[in-house]
């Protein structure tokens, strides 16, 4: 299964595009290791691509039903997916060089 990430890789080669993932922003239940959750699929997840002006809005509507929701990073056309941590960015992926699977090739 694709875990978080992955999900994230599919989605940007998909819609052709590249970003940044901050991986200390998305959320997880404290009593899991962040390595172990950004392995992990977890079924009853949404991931979102949501304009910056309607980010606000919508994590609001996810918090108002009691569901944990957070802007996790940004999209940009560069085709070149980036992960940032504590110790900086690196480059994650670069779809011009290689697909993931294959669907905006």
């Amino acid at each position: 299964m694709a875990g978080v990430i992955g999900t994230v890789l599919m989605l940007m080669e998909a819609s052709r595009l590249g970003g940044l993932i901050d991986i200390k922003a998305i959320p997880r239940p404290a009593s899991i290791p962040l390595e172990r959750w950004l392995l992990t699929f977890p079924s009853y997840g949404y991931l979102l691509s949501v304009r910056p002006e309607n980010v606000a809005a919508v994590i609001a509507m996810f918090n108002a039903r009691g569901i944990s929701a957070a802007a996790i990073g940004s999209t940009d056309s560069s085709r070149v997916v980036r992960l940032r941590d504590n110790d900086g960015e690196k480059v994650l992926w670069r779809f011009d060089d290689n697909a993931l699977v294959g669907c905006a090739a």
